[in-house]
């Protein structure tokens, strides 16, 4: 009592419990003295092999007196591979040259499963009729939720013969018992084997084998007990066709909707050539943090590269990173951050937090919060850009706009891409921080899966706001006397009037529309203000201005409400005619999305595809193209199948956050701000002279 534990606590190794697990191979393996402390058994004479040793072995001499002596290995079986990949291992051919079936047979000589172990696997199998998918779930929080995973994952284990098994790490046991609830409930046999009275050890073999055996393996983070499990399995052609690189098939994961990507290279690498990286060796799908023989100074994030729609995304994220040039010199890039910072939208990530100027707008807070987030579950690296949260964002410059382009972030380009081709595009603050995405998402589904595509209201819906359109021409009453037309104010009139074209629709084709407003400014009731400020709508929408009152509603309709329609309709925003935040829920209510023509651009909109994942619309083509979608069923499962894909594959929660880290880390790595940031005594004279009045740092809400 009083006293505290200071070394690590130290764990009984009963070596004999081992034959609980394994049958004896076949020579004498026990070493002398096999219960007392290790230390004094190799007597010092030990070498350490970890991740970043693992190299040295391909060229070493094995039977050195460096290498052949008592050995512990601090890595995973990674290692294996590198001895059976060392030259004069691979001279002797004593294993086969393929590096999965030479672990695979090391594995039958050495680690035969005592009898036991196999009779439980067995028993398992046969009680659920086999196993149809595997998961293994590792270091898994509440940021997971059952419910979103649970619908993909029960149509994947209906399209093969058997049951589910769900392996979990202590932190994701909440998650496994949640999933083997829903496929109680949803009549899905889940595999698990009785528990052994040999202990935890005997029930962890049991369901490395039972996962093994299953037609198909989903891992969540880099696992050596998924990694050995794998390995075993790829004997089957199936699965060796998903888990070697180059893949010969493709696999979706459930978690996300993306590619599982391949996780092995069973060539070893050629003379002179690099080991590759360890468990995983290509990245897992979700939360791959890498392992030595990668670049450790930077996290890489893999992007789903055999989605085309993910790939245009990225493509478009690498041109507008490289559109300005990068600094020539570290004086160069040491000017920039100052310049960055300096700016009134100077934002800065910086250890792990983030700086911004005080008293930041609604929308600019917002896309603190989502840093924030991003910084916590991605690991954003230090890096400052100069951001803009309006929705018709330009590229920022510094001395006040007067001087050069500064590396930006913006949430929309009003006019695209192609005619703004300066500015990274991130998500827009209002899709929330990954935790308000993925209960957004639960919500959507459970919605959308509630209501069956026959059941559905065949409208095309709409709800939102019309505002005013822009102050009147200052000569208006002098141009109309001389017959000449009032120029617009774009911004503000561009949107509402496709806004208030969209309501027009409701009053003359009542069957295939329910668009209408929560509130339409007194403007848009009188041609004449109109046409002051440029903004008249076409004779036919204009015809309806009397009726207007028919076409508003105040009401306050959920996201949930969507999913009760076949059709939904997307205006652009009603402040500039920019993006809206209307379309971010839209993606996963299970409906055909109708865009209206307008040139706006977000992060995700080079991944859409018209025709596959919505249709473009105006004012003359809603209508034919409304009834299209009602009539043309092949047509409507197309477009609701792209959307679900743009939901899966571009917005979903894990999507958004990694593109997020993937655009600071581009934009960091282009500008050399590595070498700026992550040494303390360059940032600090980079700093000299910058402008750093009310810049403060931003903390999550507790």
């Amino acid at each position: 009592p009083g006293t505290r534990r200071l070394g690590p606590r130290r764990r009984r190794c009963d070596a004999g419990a081992l034959s609980d697990l394994y049958r004896d191979p076949p020579f004498a393996w026990r070493f002398p003295g096999a219960g007392r402390r290790v230390h004094r058994i190799f007597r010092g004479n030990v070498l350490r092999v970890t991740h970043d040793r693992e190299a040295a072995l391909l060229e070493a001499n094995l039977s050195a007196p460096k290498w052949n002596r008592s050995t512990v290995v601090s890595s995973d079986h990674h290692f294996l591979k590198a001895v059976l990949c060392n030259a004069g291992v691979r001279a002797s051919g004593l294993f086969p040259p393929d590096a999965l079936e030479a672990q695979r047979a090391v594995g039958a000589y050495l680690l035969r499963p005592a009898p036991g172990v196999a009779a439980a696997t067995t028993d398992a199998l046969e009680v659920a009729g086999g196993c149809a998918v595997g998961v293994h779930l590792r270091k898994k929080g509440d940021d997971w939720s059952a419910d979103n995973i649970w619908p993909r994952l029960r149509e994947m284990v209906r399209a093969r013969p058997g049951g589910l098994l769900v392996g979990a790490d202590g932190p994701s046991t909440w998650l496994k018992r949640k999933i083997e609830e829903l496929a109680k409930r949803d009549g899905v046999a889940v595999v698990a084997a009785a528990p052994s009275r040999a202990g935890p050890a005997v029930d962890a073999l049991v369901e490395n084998y039972l996962l093994a055996a299953c037609a198909a393996l989903i891992p969540t983070r880099p696992s050596t007990f998924f990694s050995v499990a794998a390995v075993r399995a790829s004997a089957r052609e199936d699965v060796r066709a998903v888990v070697a690189c180059p893949q010969a098939a493709a696999q979706a994961s459930p978690f996300d909707g993306r590619p599982v990507p391949c996780l092995f290279e069973p060539t070893c690498p050629a003379a002179g050539a690099a080991l590759p990286p360890a468990q995983f060796e290509r990245g897992s799908v979700v939360d791959y943090k890498p392992h030595s023989g990668q670049q450790q100074q930077e996290k890489r994030y893999a992007t789903p590269a055999n989605t085309s729609s993910a790939r245009r995304v990225y493509a478009e994220l690498g041109r507008s990173v490289a559109h300005l040039p990068p600094p020539p010199t570290a004086h160069d890039a040491a000017a920039l951050v100052s310049d960055v910072v300096s700016h009134k939208y100077g934002l800065a990530v910086l250890g792990g937090r983030v700086f911004a100027r005080r008293g930041l707008a609604s929308k600019s807070l917002e896309h603190v919060r989502i840093l924030l987030d991003a910084t916590r579950r991605r690991g954003v690296r230090n890096v400052v850009v100069a951001h803009d949260s309006s929705a018709d964002g330009s590229c920022q410059r510094a001395d006040a706009g007067e001087g050069r382009a500064l590396p930006t972030t913006l949430i929309a380009k009003r006019r695209g891409t192609e005619s703004e081709p300066c500015g990274v595009l991130v998500p827009n603050p209002y899709w929330g921080s990954y935790d308000q995405t993925q209960k957004r998402a639960s919500r959507l589904d459970a919605a959308a899966a509630s209501r069956p595509w026959e059941s559905r209201d065949p409208r095309a819906f709409w709800r939102g706001h019309i505002r005013e359109p822009g102050a009147q021409c200052q000569d208006h009453k002098h141009r109309e006397a001389q017959g000449q037309a009032c120029s617009r104010e774009d911004r503000r009139c561009a949107g509402n009037l496709a806004r208030f074209e969209g309501v027009t629709l409701t009053l003359r084709w009542p069957r295939l529309f329910d668009v209408k407003a929560s509130s339409i400014h007194k403007t848009w009731r009188h041609a004449g203000p109109l046409r002051t400020r440029g903004c008249a709508p076409t004779g036919d929408a204009a015809a309806t201005i009397p009726r207007l009152d028919a076409v508003v509603d105040d009401e306050h309709h959920a996201h949930e409400v969507y999913a009760s329609y076949k059709q939904l309709l997307h205006f652009p925003g009603s402040t500039t005619g920019s993006y809206s935040r209307n379309l971010n829920h839209l993606w996963g209510t299970g409906a055909a999305i109708l865009i209206w023509n307008h040139s706006a651009a977000e992060f995700y909109y080079p991944g859409l595809e018209e025709g596959s994942t919505h249709l473009v619309v105006d004012a003359a083509t809603a209508p034919r193209v409304a009834n299209r979608v009602l009539e043309d069923r092949a047509l409507s499962d197309r477009l609701r199948a792209g959307a679900a894909a743009v939901r899966r594959d571009l917005v979903c929660p894990e999507c958004l956050a990694t593109y997020t880290a993937a655009a600071l880390a581009a934009l960091r790595a282009h500008h050399g701000q590595d070498a700026i940031l992550d040494d303390a005594a360059t940032l600090r004279a980079a700093l000299r002279g910058a402008n750093c009045s009310g810049f403060v740092k931003y903390a999550a809400a507790p």
